[in-house]
């Protein structure tokens, strides 16, 4: 991945007819719901949306997602875990490789993916910030100026 730019990742990403084979049947039940209109992102939480943001990322990326999968049933035996997972565990690795190569964090990755639009965006992002405030035990109004963060 090296020498990637920005848009290969995030640009003109298409409605997806085309969904991995190790995508979850529920993640798939999404996908379709969210392409025929019928259940929009903002009604998805956030492990809905990041879910959501590897089936967009792999379909955009097939070369990444063939390297992903590129793993064999012995491979994963000798870790003790199923060849899915150790293929999802992959994905999730190159996810976020390619996040940090944008220099974001696959949080925000998710969100440029997923988000029909700035403002939601936005309102994601906030929410997020807003619990991890709430985590750390700081007051929000707090939190926002600590961070310069402006609603």
């Amino acid at each position: 991945m090296k020498g990637v730019q920005k848009a290969r990742f995030l640009g003109h990403l298409k409605p997806y007819a085309f969904v991995p084979k190790t995508v979850s049947a529920g993640v798939c039940s999404m996908l379709a719901e969210c392409q025929n209109g019928t259940q929009r992102s903002n009604k998805m939480d956030c492990s809905q949306r990041y879910d959501l943001a590897l089936v967009r990322f792999f379909a955009a990326n097939p070369r990444l997602a063939a390297e992903a999968d590129d793993v064999s049933e012995a491979e994963a035996n000798a870790i003790g875990v199923s060849l899915k997972d150790l293929q999802g565990k992959r994905r999730a690795q190159i996810f976020d490789r390619a996040a940090r190569n944008l220099e974001i964090d696959s949080f925000e990755l998710a969100i440029r993916l997923v988000a029909e639009s700035p403002e939601q965006a936005q309102t994601w992002r906030l929410k997020q910030l807003r619990k991890h405030a709430d985590a750390i035990g700081v007051d929000w109004e707090e939190f926002k100026q600590l961070n310069d963060i402006e609603e």
